[in-house]
């Protein structure tokens, strides 16, 4: 005996369904991807919102304690601060001066916070601010292990620049 069509075809998919199954998987695409995109895009405008807010903190203690304030990076917990006000960067984030190589060891030194030896990274200022304003010049990135940057930059006479 042959086997009849109906089980040939209750075997095999028809063109519609594997039309409706894309379909279905193309519109859970068009959810999915913007909400990705917003929670990479999330952590740096936060980081970004962040060094904005320690800047300006920097800034306005300056102002009201009548004496010079540092911002400043502590690489073994990834934190910058200025004064009573700080932030602890996320993992895969570090700071560094522009003049400064970029290391090829960055992943390793941003989840250790030491260098090759096991030591502790010294707490390195990365701007002052005086009672009138910005002490020097300054041009310092937080920077994560994706590629992201944050750039700092600015002189007494200009102001400072976040970018």
């Amino acid at each position: 005996m042959k086997p009849s069509n109906d089980r040939r075809r209750s075997r095999a998919f028809t063109l519609a369904e594997l039309l409706i199954v894309l379909a279905i998987l193309a519109l859970a695409a068009l959810v999915v991807v913007p909400g990705a995109a917003r929670m990479l895009g999330g952590q740096e405008r936060r980081v970004r919102q962040e060094v904005i807010e320690i800047v300006r903190a920097g800034q306005i203690a300056a102002a009201e304690k009548g004496l010079p304030v540092s911002v400043v990076f502590e690489p073994g917990q990834r934190r910058l601060s200025a004064l009573d006000r700080g932030i602890v960067l996320p993992s895969g984030w570090w700071v560094r001066r522009t003049d400064e190589p970029e290391s090829a060891g960055g992943a390793a030194r941003d989840a250790r916070g030491r260098d090759a030896l096991g030591r502790a990274f010294p707490a390195r200022v990365m701007m002052t601010w005086s009672p009138g304003g910005l002490v020097s010049e300054c041009d310092w990135l937080a920077t994560s292990e994706s590629g992201v940057r944050i750039r700092v930059y600015g002189n007494s006479i200009d102001g400072v620049r976040i970018e």
